[in-house]
């Protein structure tokens, strides 16, 4: 290949190194002639006596910013191609480069030498593609072989037909094409319908004007699915005919990206105006750039006052500006992690400075700082706060806290308080009511004495009070002794600062006692009214109604002769024996209802399959006598339980469900419904009759409720507290029927 036939490219690179790397991949890749400018004047001076189809620009340069040269080149006609390479990249410096007109951007880093050469591919096939007809870029072999490797995809369209007659291995791996199937489809084959008539007139546009600037657009992929491109077209002759050919690259993630970086910025103005805290934002010269309305009120200056002004010379007392600058040149030097150091020398994330407001009064502020990179420059997050008035209350909390203490120590209630996660301060007599000594507590978090099932509220309600925000601040709590033993307190707690941070602190009281006494009480009233019911109604029905059938009976076997009925003398002893089996029933109701309170009752594995098998045994002769059917689930699972309450849940559900189906054929159903969480088991049982009546909704799993379909009324009352006593909850509705569900949980 002779030297004229070499694709020229300039370098406009400062450090010589990095020169000399891409220099070599050039030449190496592209086979490509490389001349080095070490800054704008000299990349001016090259340019003006040579022709280049290549210009690679560094963003800082000795003697201006890569973004003016690059927007320098581009406004000239018949422009050779420009990318922007840089060390520090981001996403807003590389939307600035595409705007002033860069064919690419390559950031200096590991992937470097894969981006560099295929951009540079790029941008040469499309800046000579936009100058050359394509019989004769065809022609010229070194750009043919380029045209082949690019990324971009390539599309040739008869203009007449608009029907493609030329494309690329990028086009055709971006449609998900081979070429053959590419080339015999036409412009409306890869557009959306509804967006054709503005494909249309581009194209129609290009052909007017030979040439177009870049336009966003949708494309179709073969199997359907849509994605971004830019598209830069041109008007050619291809073999003899008028064509329009088109250079499109996906921008599906630059898109994303750019959106990704708008939401980014909204999201900080937002959060920014909104918060309590003061912030401000300084370049790394501490030029202020921005404050919210916190940091207004804070340091007296509205945002026009202050953005363009020296933060230290602002927001510092006089006596210390000095060194307040020197921190900030410290900054400059580093430029990166947090930017408040401690006196030690070292980096502490928050720490508390003297500030002065702009009408000078000084004041203490917390601040904590940290650092980002914006287009190639260093910018420091400052966060403030005014603790002034926490300061004051820390001198007088400190000079009451021996007063506290001995108080506290004289308690006969359990004081303690709390910070972040930790006790930091307990009394003796919360020591004494937990089992624990007072070191040991100290170790502990402070939800870790609660019962586990109310620890995360604890620690949210205590995390969250620490954070200034309202919760309950009495309550009853259960909590765990060091040995096990399961007490319930009454509990309250407020905010408090303490060694000048939020902290909570919080009196326990034991009244174990008075719960149990109180749920005994609660329980056994209850209870008693409905015994009390039971036997002087339910049972007591039955029961007469025996006696009434045994005095007729003894009338009737004391007649003889026409005087005596022998079909009452049958019927009699039927009456007698049904009103005794309902009254024994109660009796047995009863007795379930008084056993399924104990919790003390040895709990062992139960498979639910073989609890639901004796059910359907039992309850066979019922069902085929109505021709009904009884379903379950396969895989029911195991639950650590006593098995004589379980079957007593699903057998008194299943025969409701079976008494009370009104359907002709009545079905039954018990599904395995499962729950997330470990150790519970969530099961419904439901029928296909006509639900349940909306008045006895709320009231279904009261004890003696009896339905329209009779019963003794105590079966879902015996379920309902089963359930309770493991744990569980039981709710009723209706869904094509009446469904009842409910969880149970192991009992270990």
């Amino acid at each position: 290949m002779e030297m004229t036939n070499l694709i020229r490219v300039l370098v406009v690179e400062d450090d010589e190194s990095q020169a000399s790397v891409i220099r070599m991949l050039l030449k190496t890749e592209l086979g490509a002639e490389v001349a080095v400018a070490g800054s704008c004047d000299e990349a001016r001076r090259m340019m003006s006596t040579g022709t280049f189809e290549l210009v690679t620009i560094d963003y800082l340069l000795p003697d201006g910013n890569g973004l003016d040269l690059l927007e320098e080149i581009t406004a000239a006609e018949n422009h050779p191609a420009v990318l922007m390479v840089t060390g520090h990249g981001d996403e807003q410096t590389a939307v600035n480069a595409f705007k002033h007109g860069a064919s690419g951007y390559v950031v200096k880093d590991k992937r470097m030498p894969t981006l560099l050469v295929e951009e540079a591919k790029s941008a040469l096939v499309k800046s000579a593609l936009e100058r050359t007809e394509i019989d004769l870029f065809e022609s010229r072999g070194e750009l043919m072989s380029v045209y082949e490797g690019i990324v971009d995809g390539v599309l040739v369209a008869d203009h007449q037909t608009r029907k493609f007659v030329r494309t690329n291995p990028a086009m055709c791996e971006m449609l998900g094409y081979s070429e053959s199937e590419l080339l015999s489809l036409s412009i409306s084959d890869i557009h959306p319908p509804d967006e054709l008539g503005t494909i249309y007139e581009f194209f129609e546009m290009i052909f007017e004007d030979e040439t177009s600037e870049a336009r966003s657009i949708h494309c179709l992929r073969k199997d359907g699915t849509l994605f971004d491109v830019d598209i830069r077209g041109r008007r050619i002759t291809y073999r003899g005919r008028p064509s329009e050919l088109g250079m499109f690259r996906d921008i599906t993630e630059h898109n994303r990206a750019e959106q990704a970086l708008m939401k980014s910025e909204q999201r900080f103005r937002s959060l920014a105006f909104a918060a309590t805290d003061g912030i401000v934002l300084m370049d790394d010269e501490g030029t202020v750039t921005y404050m919210n309305p916190a940091a207004e009120a804070i340091f007296g200056y509205s945002m026009e006052e202050a953005v363009g002004g020296r933060a230290h010379v602002l927001f510092a007392p006089e006596d210390m500006r000095d060194e307040y600058a020197s921190l900030l040149g410290a900054f400059a030097r580093r430029g990166n992690g947090i930017v408040i150091e401690a006196k030690d020398g070292g980096e502490a994330a928050k720490a508390e400075f003297p500030a002065m407001k702009k009408e000078g009064t000084r004041f203490i502020v917390e601040a904590s700082g940290s650092s980002m990179l914006t287009e190639e420059r260093w910018q420091i997050i400052l966060t403030v706060r005014d603790v002034t008035a926490r300061r004051e209350a820390m001198d007088a909390l400190e000079t009451s806290e021996e007063m506290f203490r001995k108080l506290a120590d004289a308690s006969a209630a359990g004081i303690i308080i709390y910070q972040g996660s930790k006790f930091v301060y307990v009394n003796e007599a919360a020591a004494a009511m937990t089992g624990y000594a007072r070191d040991e507590l100290l170790t502990l978090d402070f939800w870790d004495v609660a019962e586990p099932g109310f620890r995360d509220m604890v620690k949210e309600r205590g995390m969250a009070r620490q954070r200034g925000e309202k919760v309950p601040d009495r309550y009853m709590l259960p909590y765990v002794t060091k040995d096990g033993d399961h007490h319930f307190s009454d509990f309250s707690a407020s905010e408090i600062e303490y060694q000048g941070a939020p902290a909570g602190i919080a009196t326990i009281v034991d009244v174990t006692h008075l719960v149990r006494i109180e749920e005994e009480l609660r329980a056994a009233n209850a209870e008693l009214q409905g015994f009390a019911h039971t036997v002087s109604h339910d049972v007591k029905a039955p029961l007469a109604a025996a006696r009434a059938g045994v005095e007729a009976f003894k009338q009737l076997v004391e007649k003889s002769g026409d005087e005596f009925d022998a079909d009452l003398a049958r019927e009699l002893p039927e009456v007698i024996l049904r009103s005794l089996v309902k009254a024994g029933d109660l009796v047995e109701d009863l007795l379930a209802l008084a056993v399924s309170r104990q919790g003390d009752i040895t709990s062992i594995p139960v498979e639910i399959e073989k609890v639901m098998l004796q059910v359907a045994d039992e309850n066979d002769a019922e069902i085929r006598r109505r021709g009904g059917s009884l379903s379950f689930d396969n895989d029911l699972g195991i639950i650590l339980a006593n098995p004589t309450q379980v079957y007593q849940v699903f057998s008194n559900l299943v025969r409701n469900a079976f008494q009370h189906n009104t359907a002709s054929v009545p079905m039954v159903e018990v599904v395995n419904v499962g729950d997330e969480t470990p150790g519970v088991h969530r099961y419904m049982v439901r029928d296909n009759g006509d639900g349940i009546p909306e008045l006895l909704m709320e009231r279904l799993f009261d004890p003696f409720l009896a339905g329209p379909g009779g019963g003794t009324g105590i079966g879902l009352a015996i379920v309902s507290k089963i359930v309770a006593s493991y744990g569980g909850e039981i709710r009723a509705f209706n869904d094509g029927g009446a469904c009842v569900e409910f969880t149970l949980v192991d009992r270990v």
